[in-house]
């Protein structure tokens, strides 16, 4: 019956998730973890894993203190998965002090909880934390069935460390019913799973259960070399629990070898860790063990004083006030349980008239929502088909509008060819070729919605090669493209340029005395294209009287160009505009083209 003492802690080591935390953790580094959480959450869980240090050292009156910020912490979060940890925490400062009424009556409530949200985690350890009770109590039967409704939900979930732990204490029962045989089958089904996890808590009570269990079977020789190597692992980890049960299942065994002396050294140390932890439990046992140790030096003196503190010890523990208390809080819990059953089936009937209520109003939602989607949907359709339309009708407009650029510009071009092979009929036929070539290329591009930049530009060079022959001083042209302008893929309809540079050619360089310039400047800004076409000569800067009489006259290709990019303007849903502007040493006209 002492073994399963050390066995909770290992249990309680899941309810409280405390797997992540090392059990040689000290104090200190637990307390730095808990000033620098700043979340609720992680806040609860370094109370939790603190308290819990504190307890498998025995200092309770300190546990308690953490355990009640928690539950101030989890209350005001309203967080039933943490408030089942502080009950089953303050679950185990009674059970650890032998104030079992207590400690069953947390655990029912860690275990309602649980039940409430459904963590099957919690649940199988809440069970198992009520079978430990009734274990200490002596209600085998009631230990065993609720160990055994723990173990089924963990081997369900594939708890490997809960499954363990459980396996522990129903061999323990069964040891303690002097069951050895199944005993021994549940312990070294335990051992198995211990062996391959990271529980070392669980593994050494593991290995001192084995160790009585062989001292049961009077196999001395396996008893102490299973509880020694138990020992030394409780030494490594500094448990006193574990320590204080230990060194009194070595007293048992020296005691059954009949070396009083060994025995009795064993039992004062575990009744001092006992004492240090305030485990009354431990205490009597140890009381017992001393008792009968002494007596059989005959020092009767020593044993009655050590007999009258163990049946203090065990009157402490078992008494029928105690056993009163626990069969209360079980018909408690049991009451408690069929009012929340009743209390459920009738939120369920209400859900379900709320429900019913809530359906109709969707079904009416429903029709409106859909006579409303319906008449959204053919307002969407008509909407495209006019865009549709409407795009159609614009492309053919542009279309219009690049018919009648052609001959605009086939006109202009025959008119230069008849004055240069009146002027200049020995290179008139070179120049016949060079313009039946751009007529080509014209002709071919007018046919599509768009050409690239890179193409509009190698028919611009071309066009203005042509007429810088007929100018009589000539130009140079410069063309400057910025690199963000890729001229390769950027699209534009055909010819666009075209009448802006001829009219920088005809009413801007051909007037010069001297051989002027034209300089194009393209930039692409948010799916723009800029375009500057500047020209510049010696000519003196027109007035402000001439520009508005040249615009008066209006060139037919500068209107074509405005009407074309208020049609693009449309398509590409981006304003497109066409400025001219009078400068120091000609006129600059400014384009923004949607592409």
């Amino acid at each position: 019956m002492n073994n399963i003492k050390y066995i909770f802690l290992s249990l309680l080591l899941l309810n409280t998730s405390l797997q992540l935390c090392a059990q040689n953790s000290s104090l200190d580094t637990l307390k730095k973890i808990l000033a620098h959480a700043t979340v609720d959450s992680a806040k609860g869980k370094a109370l939790s894993n603190l308290a819990f240090e504190l307890i498998s050292y025995g200092h309770y009156a300190e546990a308690m203190s953490y355990i009640s910020q928690e539950k101030i912490l989890y209350e005001k979060i309203n967080s039933k998965k943490g408030m089942s940890d502080v009950f089953a925490l303050l679950g185990t400062i009674w059970y650890e002090q032998g104030v079992y009424p207590e400690a069953l009556r947390n655990y029912y409530k860690s275990l309602a909880l649980s039940e409430s949200i459904q963590d099957k985690i919690t649940i199988a350890d809440a069970l198992e934390n009520i079978s430990l009770v009734y274990y200490a109590e002596g209600n085998y039967e009631e230990a065993l069935t609720k160990h055994f409704a723990a173990l089924h939900i963990y081997n369900e979930i594939g708890r490997k460390e809960g499954s363990a732990t459980t396996l522990i204490n129903i061999g323990t029962i069964y040891l303690e019913q002097k069951k050895y045989t199944v005993a021994k089958e549940y312990y070294f089904k335990a051992l198995a799973i211990e062996k391959t996890g990271n529980d070392k808590h669980g593994y050494i009570i593991l290995l001192s259960n084995i160790g009585a269990l062989y001292k049961a079977e009077k196999d001395y020789s396996n008893a102490l070399k299973y509880t020694n190597e138990a020992l030394v692992e409780a030494t490594q980890l500094n448990d006193k629990t574990g320590l204080s049960d230990i060194y009194i299942n070595i007293g048992n065994l020296y005691s059954a070898l009949n070396n009083s002396g060994k025995a009795i050294d064993y039992f004062k140390k575990g009744l001092s860790v006992s004492k240090e932890i305030g485990s009354l439990n431990y205490i009597k046992n140890a009381y017992k063990g001393l008792s009968e140790e002494y007596g059989k030096q005959q020092n009767y003196e020593e044993a009655f004083i050590n007999y009258k503190n163990f049946i203090l010890y065990r009157d402490s523990l078992f008494n029928e006030d105690n056993t009163k208390k626990l069969v209360r809080t079980q018909m408690q819990y049991d009451f408690d349980k069929k009012e929340a059953e009743t209390k459920v089936k009738q939120q369920i009937k209400d859900a379900v008239a709320k429900k019913e209520l809530q359906k109709q109003k969707i079904v009416k939602v429903a029709i409106a929502f859909g006579a409303a989607l319906l008449l959204l949907v053919m307002l969407l359709l008509f909407n495209r088909r006019k865009a549709v339309h409407n795009l159609q009708v614009n492309r053919l407009e542009n279309k219009t509008l690049r018919s009648q650029l052609n001959p605009h510009f086939i006109f202009n071009a025959l008119a230069s060819i008849q004055k240069y092979m009146d002027e200049h009929p020995e290179l008139a036929q070179n120049y016949l070729a060079k313009f039946g070539k751009l007529m080509r290329e014209v002709l071919e591009n007018s046919e599509k919605e768009t050409i690239s930049l890179s193409d509009e530009f190698m028919m611009l060079k071309k066009y203005m090669d042509l007429e810088s022959l007929r100018v009589k001083n000539g130009f140079d042209y410069e063309i400057i493209i910025d690199e963000e302008a890729d001229a390769e893929t950027i699209q534009l309809p055909p010819l666009i340029f075209q009448p802006v540079v001829e009219n920088a050619i005809w009413h801007g360089v051909a007037n010069g005395i001297s051989k002027g310039k034209i300089t194009i400047r393209v930039t692409l800004k948010n799916d723009v294209l800029l375009v500057e076409v500047e020209n510049r000569n010696d000519k003196a800067q027109p007035s402000f009287i001439q520009i508005a009489e040249e615009e008066k006259k209006k060139s037919f290709g500068l209107q074509i160009v405005r009407d074309r990019l208020i049609l693009l303007s449309k398509e590409k849903r981006r304003k497109g505009n066409l400025t001219l502007l009078p400068t120091e040493t000609g006129m600059k006209v400014m384009m923004e083209i949607p592409v």
